[in-house]
């Protein structure tokens, strides 16, 4: 049976399928092509937290000579030490405190932080930063951290002749939702009479 204009129902119900089809398939490809930029986004975001966070540690760890690493202990969290936690109800945080020569820098004390809070009664935030007093690089991350599984370590070791070429290694793990890794590394090469270090937990991290 054809309808009026000369089109049988097989071929109606034929073309009305192959346009489905058709619809179905655009809207899958734009909404991969949707995820694929949200990924890369994302991906982008995180290396440059990573780069940005690095280059204001080394900057601090070269100009000032790193003289030690040690827990945060709850005095560092009070707020009147401007500490980079801005409300109260946070969770989840690394800190580790970094000590720098006084003679060189009268605000010797940094931190480099992770940590997650309520923004308002409907967003949670990640945050990841390094800040010294007013100098601060703090950035949001889309990175829910979880310092009970992945630890923020600090090691140290030495050359076995000779303690004057020992290497200190800083790493905060920071990984995307696809296990992609976008750690915080910092290193420093310091002789061992003139650093010290507190080993034990740091709020998330394992000093070694």
């Amino acid at each position: 049976m054809k309808n009026n204009r000369g089109m049988t129902i097989v071929e109606l119900i034929t073309s009305i399928v192959l346009v489905s089809i058709i619809l179905v398939f655009m809207l899958n490809l734009l909404i991969t092509l949707q995820n694929f930029s949200v990924q890369n986004q994302n991906e982008t975001d995180l290396l440059i937290n990573q780069a940005v966070i690095v280059k204001a540690i080394e900057k601090d760890i070269n100009e000032f000579k790193l003289k030690g690493v040690s827990n945060c202990t709850a005095d560092d969290l009070v707020q009147t030490k401007k500490y980079p936690v801005v409300p109260n109800n946070y969770s989840n945080l690394y800190c580790l405190k970094l000590t720098f020569d006084n003679t060189l820098l009268e605000d010797n004390i940094g931190y480099l932080v992770q940590y997650t809070y309520n923004y308002d009664n409907n967003t949670i935030k990640n945050v990841v930063g390094y800040k010294r007093e007013s100098n601060q690089t703090i950035r949001e991350s889309i990175v829910k951290m979880n310092p009970s599984s992945n630890k923020g370590k600090v090691t140290s070791s030495c050359s076995i002749t000779s303690f004057e070429n020992c290497s200190l290694k800083i790493v905060m793990p920071i990984f995307d939702n696809m296990g992609n890794n976008y750690d915080i590394i910092a290193t420093y090469i310091y002789k061992a009479a003139d650093f010290s270090y507190n080993k034990g937990d740091a709020y998330g991290f394992e000093i070694k």
